[in-house]
């Protein structure tokens, strides 16, 4: 069946479906050459007729025009309204009134939602090429997804046989873990991006241990990467956090430069050189144990998070009050905001470190080297 599907996917993403809304077809022209000259189709529709085109046409891309005058000013809004809560499909607001139009924040900031002035339709156009490699991999996820529900609803078989239907919530459970089995069976490669581990942006509405989090400066600019010691993890367990309807201590772990996980360094020496192999090969080795000490390293999360080493030693409470679960959610008492959650199993991998760590007995220093000398001899 998912075999099938695939060709199905691998037809319709051989070119993209654009649906431009839009009285005066002039006003696009050069969108349209373009669209062409790439090989992708488009239709274009009035604002009466979008809700029967977009159903028939079933678009990747949107591009929406955003009525001016007074006795439609709402058009547009109000089939923006419908593309966001009803099926989703990316969207570029193209309006020569872009700079009027009020759009919450949260959705504005969503890297499918783009609103453009009318004038330069090269704007456009540089979006749309940023824009259509992705697209093709959300439309090969919709594949997936309709393949898992496919897979998950047989569940539901066994509940017809009791004779009575469940609660929905216990149907919701039933079917949510039926879906994340068979993803988790899905193969992501040999090798993926160590940045793999992070789920961002964070998707849960309660705060989960190995949350990182960056703390709330004046002089910081959030949209730019923070240096590593702006930076923290939580240690405290998920489910100490997820029903508390007052603040509780949260315990952090700080962060430190990416250096200070080890004491391995490549100096002047080339990482190609046999002693730069050599010592890549120590580190590797140290990564894969998950902790070196009470250090644990972090992957650089290109553009959101630095490479990061979470010091196990230098921990601090700070109220859950004062962590915003987002930065668009932060507000004058926080102190620091979510910046990403760590997917399991690496989310256990930073509890065992911290377990290790806290349970180990403080002992004072010892002559090591002798010692080693004497087991070895």
């Amino acid at each position: 069946m998912e075999q099938h599907l695939s060709l199905i996917f691998q037809e319709r993403c051989d070119l993209m479906k654009f649906l431009i809304v839009e009285d005066n077809e002039i006003t696009v022209k050069g969108i349209v050459d373009d669209i062409l000259d790439k090989g992708h189709t488009y239709t274009i529709c009035a604002f009466d007729n979008f809700r029967k085109d977009e159903s028939e046409y079933e678009p990747d891309i949107i591009i929406l025009d955003w009525k001016d005058d007074a006795e439609d000013y709402d058009a547009g809004n109000t089939i923006f309204q419908k593309i966001i809560s009803q099926q989703f499909v990316p969207t570029i607001i193209f309006s020569a009134i872009a700079e009027t139009i009020d759009i919450p924040s949260e959705i504005n900031m969503h890297p499918f939602i783009e609103v453009l002035s009318k004038g330069d339709e090269d704007d456009v156009i540089r979006c749309i090429d940023k824009w259509v490699p992705y697209i093709e991999a959300i439309n090969k996820f919709r594949v997936h997804i309709n393949t898992s529900l496919m897979e998950s609803i047989k569940v539901l078989g066994t509940f017809m046989d009791l004779g009575e239907k469940p609660a929905d919530d216990i149907i919701n459970y039933m079917l949510n873990k039926r879906a994340n089995q068979f993803f988790d069976d899905d193969t992501i490669g040999e090798n993926p991006p160590a940045w793999i581990e992070y789920l961002y942006p964070p998707m849960k509405q309660h705060l989960m241990v190995a949350d990182i989090l960056r703390s709330i400066r004046k002089e910081t600019d959030d949209n730019a990467i923070g240096y590593p010691e702006e930076y923290a993890v939580i240690l405290t367990p998920s489910c100490d956090m997820a029903n508390s309807s007052e603040p509780i201590k949260v315990l952090i772990a700080t962060c430190v430069k990416k250096d200070e996980f080890c004491n391995i360094k490549l100096g002047n020496q080339s990482i190609d050189s046999s002693k730069g192999k050599e010592k890549v090969k120590q580190v590797s080795s140290m990564l894969n144990s998950g902790y070196n000490y009470s250090k644990v390293a972090l992957p650089e999360l290109p553009l959101i998070i630095p490479y990061l080493t979470i010091d196990l030693k230098s921990m601090k409470q700070v109220l859950s009050s004062e962590i915003a679960l987002s930065k668009e959610s932060i507000n004058k008492n926080h102190k620091y905001y979510r910046v990403a959650s760590v997917n399991s199993p690496f989310r256990e991998q930073i509890v065992w470190a911290h377990m290790i760590n806290s349970c180990r007995p403080g002992m004072p220093n010892r002559d090591m080297q002798t010692w080693a000398k004497g087991i070895l001899e």
